[in-house]
């Protein structure tokens, strides 16, 4: 993706969590030129993981 091109390798999979000064350096402000993750997939898991723990 052509925004997320001045990134980091390490960071384009995961621009949210990339480092306030890689993304300065980058041009990017999250939100605006790139959105911001709809699902929090680590806390998603965690849910679905305990639901199925209550059903069996």
């Amino acid at each position: 993706m052509p925004e997320l091109a001045a990134l980091p390798d390490k960071d384009i999979h995961a621009p949210w969590k990339a480092k306030p000064d890689a993304l300065k350096v980058a041009k990017i402000s999250l939100g605006a030129d790139y959105p911001m993750p709809v699902v929090d997939h680590d806390t998603a898991r965690k849910i679905t993981l305990a639901r199925y723990a209550a059903v069996k």
